[in-house]
């Protein structure tokens, strides 16, 4: 299941990644595209875990937490986009 998660988060961790570095660098221009292609690969990432929700049914809510430590080791770069993701909108 984590694995499966981080292939579908991966392709939007990428594109927030891209977010940062040209916020960083103040390139509106490649801003904007990057905010289009992350907006796609959103509703992309949102399919899969869709997907997988109905696969593994409970068991994705039951082993929330073993998934999440799983994640961290298999896939941190995706954990610390979801983290920095989530700390933007608290």
């Amino acid at each position: 299941m984590a694995a499966d998660l981080c292939d579908c988060m991966q392709p939007l961790t990428e594109a927030f990644q891209a977010i940062e570095r040209l916020s960083a660098e103040g390139d509106v221009d490649g801003l904007e595209d990057a905010m289009a292609n992350m907006e796609a690969r959103a509703r992309t990432s949102e399919a899969c875990t869709v997907r997988l929700e109905e696969k593994y049914g409970d068991a994705m809510k039951e082993q929330e937490t073993r998934i999440r430590e799983i994640m961290a080791r298999e896939c941190p770069d995706v954990v610390a986009a979801m983290q920095k993701a989530d700390a933007g909108f608290e």
